[in-house]
């Protein structure tokens, strides 16, 4: 949306409550942006049915499928289909299934997105990439956006020419229970 919006995210089960849900979606901050999108994550998981019946009753009577300035996302990351809420939902939403990336479609995203800007790239140095940044898309969106500029910047229009000091380092996850852990038992390298 042009002007932005006005983000609410629930995404802790035991906290799911009609009464936020609903002041999410009715309150207007005087500076913020005049449309509302709300996210709620893994909703299914929520253990109380009476509340999940609330809140599908309230959502069926708000019918925001019509609404052009209040927006409701339901993220689930995990199977929902055997819920007895699901065909409740169904009624009242439409449904997208996204699944992650295999490496060569990331890939191939990769190779796409890079020759759009006459840039040549190979299928190993598509590989490299996706090795640096993993299957994080954003990060991966922000490496070839930093890629695609130097290179323009240096005039040429072949990936080869990228030294490897411009490829941000592998990343690596962080772990503050491991790190404790391996401080705990004196494993410096570890740690």
């Amino acid at each position: 949306h042009p002007d932005g919006y006005n983000l609410s995210v629930f995404d802790d089960t035991a906290l799911y409550n009609l009464n936020k849900i609903r002041d999410s979606l009715k309150n207007y901050s005087l500076f913020s942006a005049k449309v509302k999108l709300v996210i709620i994550k893994d909703f299914f998981q929520q253990k109380n049915s009476a509340e999940k019946e609330k809140i599908i009753a309230f959502l069926k009577n708000f019918n925001c499928k019509i609404s052009k300035t209040e927006h409701i996302i339901f993220f689930e990351t995990s199977d929902i289909s055997k819920d007895q809420f699901y065909p409740k939902i169904k009624e009242i939403a439409s449904e997208k299934l996204c699944s992650a990336l295999s490496n060569i479609q990331i890939e191939k995203w990769i190779i796409k997105k890079i020759s759009q800007e006459k840039i040549f790239i190979s299928p190993q140095e598509a590989k490299k990439i996706t090795e640096i940044s993993g299957k994080n898309l954003w990060q991966l969106n922000n490496e070839i956006e930093k890629i695609i500029s130097w290179l323009k910047n240096q005039n040429t229009d072949a990936f080869s020419a990228v030294p490897n000091e411009i490829m941000a380092k592998k990343q690596s996850e962080n772990n503050i229970f491991n790190t404790i852990e391996a401080i705990a038992k004196k494993d410096a390298p570890l740690a």
